[in-house]
């Protein structure tokens, strides 16, 4: 759906288990003495930090090669906050994607926190846009919440662009968990003009 960069340097195998870490330690019980595994993940942490780049050389790298879907929250394979989620392109221009989020995004006990949720419209409404050929920085995102959204449960969401007029456009979704409703989402965003351009420009030193 959205081509993510080829992973040459490993980053999205050593996200996954990232990831694995973040599920298992959300709300964690073990039953062992947590020293040994704290001390050996603080050494492959210790490595890590002395062979980074910058945040600031990093977002540069990132401007740079356009390379904003890997580090999405939501969709992106090289962040680790993120589920992944992939999307789909339905043939009438909508985005569908399909995820189970774990006790990390709890809120509610139960239930997926409505921040999380949210998020979820915010990046399915911009893709949505962005494949429809007419991208935008989101301006107003409104949230109805119908009923609970569950952790450890499939989830659908999806997202479609159903306006636009000059700069401005308007988008909306839906989010389910099985026949149940969840959510609904509408977004007004407004194209950016030179915003993005003078970032870039600035990051880049070009």
């Amino acid at each position: 759906m959205d081509r993510q960069p080829d992973d040459e340097a490993g980053l999205y195998d050593l996200v996954e288990q990232v990831r694995r870490i973040r599920a298992l330690t959300a709300g964690g019980v073990f039953h062992t003495d947590l020293g040994p595994v704290t001390e050996r993940l603080r050494r492959a942490a210790d490595e890590l930090e002395a062979a980074s780049a910058t945040p600031e050389e990093r977002q540069a790298e990132t401007w740079a090669n356009r390379d904003y879907i890997r580090n999405c929250p939501v969709t992106g394979r090289g962040n680790p906050l993120s589920p992944p989620i992939e999307f789909d392109l339905l043939a009438d221009g909508t985005m569908r994607g399909e995820v189970t989020l774990g006790l990390e995004y709890q809120g509610p006990p139960a239930c997926v926190h409505g921040g999380v949720v949210a998020l979820l419209f915010d990046a399915v409404l911009g893709r949505a846009n962005f494949h429809a050929g007419h991208t935008g920085m989101t301006v107003y995102l409104d949230v109805d919440y119908r009923s609970p959204t569950p952790i450890l449960e499939p989830l659908v969401i999806t997202g479609r662009q159903v306006h636009r007029d000059g700069r401005k456009v308007w988008s909306e979704g839906a989010l389910w968990t099985g026949d149940r409703l969840c959510a609904t989402a509408e977004g007004f965003f407004v194209l950016p003009g030179d915003l993005l351009r003078e970032n870039r420009r600035r990051l880049t030193g070009g």
